[in-house]
């Protein structure tokens, strides 16, 4: 904004709007496509500092961009909910309503923005951190359409368990363990509430997976693992809901420490320590109103997957892992 008059009123405006959207060329037509072109980009198109963005793509497909510092992904969930509605639902803009309307220089102010010379080389700089950063990660879209939610509670089961087991157990398949899986629970809820987690990679959870990998017991055993996997993970998640989790509980104690202040004994726990060595996997339940999210892991061996159960027959994964 020093180096060239007129770029303050170009960022101002933009820092005062509130939302923007980015109009891009490409046209995704698959999950990999989409990511590519949503989540994997290479930024030359996008106000990376605003809290909330659309990006809208030549062929229509859309979607939201945040800054995650600014605002909480759980917030957007209603704005997500209404978008999806009025996309389903779409009405039909009256003829007489159209672009051929809109008269540039009084439905829209074009603001120039001129950048400096000086600065070409850090952006070329900071666009290669980032595509070093993004390089190799896939977005995996799949589709269950055998049963959903409403035959699941028919058999008197949650269904966000049963089918936390059913990732567990291809988790099992790809590692060939159960690393710590952070499972998160919404706590919006409660006022000021955001999220916890649990680790979904339970006693019972590991012992169903180890069973169902090596076949190593019947249909009658193998039943009886699945319930207790399928309890263990409700039980969890029904005392995140209540608020009676401890991840966010220690994280919020650890952060009130002054400097200089002796951690208490706890935060040095062995069990506890244990939880932050390993974190392999991610599971999101959340009902986000979205079939498609993505995410990309610091530890390139990490997955990431969102689940969407819904009551008709159908299930949606999404999952990122990262493919060199």
């Amino acid at each position: 904004m020093a180096l060239v008059p007129g770029n303050e009123q170009f960022v101002s405006t933009i820092e005062k709007s509130l939302f923007t959207i980015c109009l891009e060329d490409e046209s995704p037509a698959t999950p990999n496509e989409r990511a590519t072109a949503f989540l994997l980009d290479d930024n030359r198109n996008r106000w990376l500092d605003k809290t909330l963005s659309f990006i809208v793509e030549a062929n229509g497909e859309s979607a939201m961009f945040c800054e995650h510092s600014m605002v909480d992904g759980t917030t957007f969930i209603g704005i997500i909910t209404a978008l999806t509605n009025a996309t389903v639902d779409h009405v039909e803009i009256p003829d007489s309503v159209s672009s051929a309307s809109i008269v540039p220089g009084i439905d829209y102010t074009y603001l120039p923005f001129s950048l400096p010379d000086a600065l070409n080389p850090r952006i070329t700089e900071l666009r290669e951190t980032y595509l070093d950063a993004v390089t190799g990660y896939t977005l995996q879209n799949y589709t269950f359409d055998t049963y959903g939610a409403s035959y699941i509670r028919g058999q008197k089961l949650p269904p966000k368990s049963v089918f936390q087991v059913i990732v567990q157990l291809a988790i099992r398949l790809h590692f060939g363990y159960n690393p710590h899986t952070i499972d998160v629970v919404n706590q919006r809820h409660f006022q000021g509430g955001r999220l916890d987690s649990l680790n979904a990679a339970t006693t019972e959870m590991v012992a169903f997976c180890s069973a169902a990998q090596g076949l190593s017991t019947g249909g009658k055993e193998h039943k009886k693992l699945f319930l207790e996997a399928v309890k263990s993970h409700a039980r969890l998640v029904a005392l995140l809901t209540r608020g009676k989790g401890w991840s966010r509980h220690l994280m919020a104690l650890k952060e009130v420490l002054e400097p200089g202040e002796e951690a208490p004994t706890l935060l040095a726990d062995p069990k506890y320590l244990r939880t932050k060595e390993s974190r392999l996997v991610y599971t999101n339940f959340l009902d986000a109103g979205l079939s498609e999210m993505g995410n990309c892991w610091a530890d390139r061996e990490a997955i990431w997957s969102c689940v969407r159960v819904s009551d008709e027959r159908y299930v949606f994964f999404s999952v990122c892992p990262y493919n060199p």
